[in-house]
């Protein structure tokens, strides 16, 4: 997971070396005459310090076309593709012309060469029918608030239950507060979680590097391809968080860095003819055998603010040469090596919360 903030005029020209964040999305124009006057010194700021970067477009889509909001934006961002993420801000005030939004990203997606991503509301993503985009793999990023009390350095304890959503299997970010505060910076700003790692982000970048690791988020660029080709999808229940959203196929379930066990996840190979067969070691409980599990089934506890210290999962059907492999993040010891399965993930007796898992069949 990366920890995310957006910004636009009204935050002016911030302190982005006195801050601790991952990455930044910036806005960019709105309609097709307003440009962020602080856009490229925060975007180049954010770049020489090596944070991942994404640019937005506010829609007027009651006063201009598609075409020309496109255009516009296009023209003013030149110098940041291959570079960010392009993102269509929704949110005017007519937020059900589907068509226009569609038309937008698909000429952006032509002049940048990858999948710009859709940042609107929970309540809008389930107003109106999104399956044209959705279907045409744009990413989603979600606004939902559970309140309006600050938070700090993305602790997240108040950012209640993740947005439910239509057409999307999953999201690319959700962004839970507009209040939240980082040292560094005097104000409120938006912050978001992104689901994935930095080589993720840079698949939605569209660019690939030397380095990417091995354990990378598959390359293809990843609008929303959850349960069209992937073999897996999972979910985790995190204290203090609740069931963030499905991730798929090696994407990393879980938010580090904060200190929070994850104490329940859920599994659904989307494999025809494959099973799989799960044990859990739950703090305070031992281990537990789930036996062939299905989508419903939950492994580990919630509400007993127990964590789940391990797991191990066996495949059953798989075609000759491949297998399922787990990989962890524990507190105090971070990302384990990839292991197969029927091996055990995690710690036992050791007293350690498992914070972030990913899991892949290959």
């Amino acid at each position: 997971m990366l920890r995310v903030i957006d910004a636009a005029s009204y935050q002016g020209n911030m302190n982005l070396k006195a801050m601790d964040f991952d990455a930044l999305i910036v806005k960019a124009t709105e309609g097709v005459s307003y440009t962020n006057p602080y856009c490229d010194g925060e975007f180049q700021e954010a770049f020489n310090l090596k944070k991942k970067l994404g640019v937005y477009h506010f829609a007027r889509n009651t006063k201009n076309t598609a075409e020309a909001e496109a255009d516009f934006f296009i023209q003013n961002t030149k110098g940041y593709i291959g570079k960010a993420i392009p993102v269509l801000d929704w949110e005017d005030s007519d937020t059900s012309n589907v068509a226009w939004a569609l038309k937008w990203l698909q000429l952006v997606e032509k002049a940048y060469g990858c999948k710009p991503l859709l940042y609107t509301s929970e309540s809008v993503v389930n107003s109106y029918d999104w399956s044209s985009v959705a279907n045409a793999d744009y990413g989603l990023w979600c606004a939902k608030y559970a309140n309006y009390i600050p938070d700090y350095d993305f602790n997240m304890a108040g950012a209640g239950p993740a947005p439910s959503i239509k057409y999307w299997k999953t999201m690319a970010l959700w962004q839970w507060t507009s209040v939240g505060r980082i040292d560094g910076y005097g104000g409120n700003l938006d912050c978001s979680i992104f689901y994935g790692d930095a080589s993720a982000w840079d698949s939605y970048v569209g660019k690939q590097t030397s380095n990417t690791p091995s354990n990378a988020t598959p390359k293809q660029n990843p609008g929303d391809r959850a349960y069209k080709e992937n073999r897996i999808n999972y979910r985790v229940h995190q204290q203090s968080y609740g069931w963030l959203p499905h991730v798929e196929d090696g994407q990393v379930a879980g938010i580090t860095g904060h200190a929070k066990r994850i104490e329940a996840i859920k599994i659904d190979c989307k494999m025809s003819g494959v099973k799989i067969h799960a044990k859990g070691h739950i703090q305070g409980i031992g281990w537990k055998d789930y036996g062939i599990i299905t989508s419903d089934t939950v492994i580990g506890t919630t509400g007993q603010e127990r964590r789940l210290e391990a797991i191990s999962l066996e495949a059953e059907g798989l075609p000759e040469g491949m297998d399922i492999y787990v990989r962890y993040h524990i507190e105090t010891d971070g990302w384990s090596d990839w292991i197969k399965g029927g091996i055990l993930a995690g710690t036992v007796g050791l007293g350690k919360r498992l914070e972030a898992i990913q899991i892949k069949i290959q």
